[in-house]
């Protein structure tokens, strides 16, 4: 949705002949989560269902979840006629929708008491974290809150302040310049930046050596079977000797 939305109005207004869109039809768009999770990380916040008012948690929307199941019935179809095989598929896609809708009730039921377990963590959770913000910071966000979804039909990157922000750690470059900046300015002596670098360099050195070494050591069955292979070798070359000089011996 995120590229579809980009020129879709302008695709609708070319067949404005097929497709007639009311001038008052709000639009609204949105990835589900099972695909939302693919796309780029900003798309989360701004196209998710989760945030989105009255759209709730969908689940069982999608043929993918299916894949698992119908995943069995590509060995018969693959040798069938086009409409054996069409009929086959139908057959099995219909006996999963009938199941879907008579065990739907039982279904629901078990989601809801998950859901209530759930529910009672996010209430604990939440609890303490307005405890810890403040009371201030709570009653800003809860405007913030309020506001978002008039604003995100516009410009969803408003929707971005629901997501967690994330700060690019320092690289080791980084940090090495730093230690090495502040060495005059403490009671360290000068080198300790360096020093400091080159142990950590020698320590993953160290780790990459234990890593070849554990690949290149064998599981004791391997070993055994190394050792058994190796034996027969050996007898066999011995008994190869072994004729190779009576033949000699009885040549002469």
């Amino acid at each position: 949705m995120c590229q579809y939305w980009t020129n879709f109005l302008t695709r609708t207004n070319a067949v404005k002949d097929l497709i007639k869109l009311n001038d008052n039809l709000n639009i609204k768009r949105g990835i589900g989560l099972f695909h939302v999770h693919g796309h780029m990380k900003e798309c989360y916040a701004r196209y998710a269902p989760t945030f989105i008012p009255g759209a709730g948690m969908l689940d069982g929307e999608i043929i993918e979840t299916l894949w698992h199941i119908l995943n069995y019935t590509a060995s018969s179809a693959r040798a069938m006629s086009w409409f054996h095989r069409q009929e086959y598929l139908d057959c099995h896609i219909g006996d999963s929708n009938w199941k879907k809708l008579t065990r739907m009730v039982a279904t629901l039921i078990r989601k809801r008491k998950a859901c209530i377990l759930q529910r009672e963590d996010s209430e604990e959770y939440f609890a303490k974290l307005s405890e810890f913000v403040g009371p201030a910071r709570v009653a800003k966000w809860g405007e913030e809150e309020q506001l978002m979804p008039s604003q995100r039909d516009e410009s969803p990157e408003v929707m971005d302040r629901l997501d967690v922000s994330e700060e690019k750690a320092q690289g080791k470059i980084e940090i090495q310049r730093r230690l090495a900046e502040t060495e005059d300015e403490s009671t360290l002596s000068n080198g300790t930046a360096a020093w400091l670098a080159l142990g950590l360099k020698l320590e993953e050195q160290q780790i990459e050596l234990l890593n070849d070494v554990r690949k290149r050591i064998p599981n004791q069955l391997m070993r055994g079977n190394l050792l058994f292979s190796r034996s027969v070798v050996d007898c066999s070359q011995k008994s190869t000797r072994s004729l190779l000089s009576q033949s000699i011996i009885l040549v002469v």
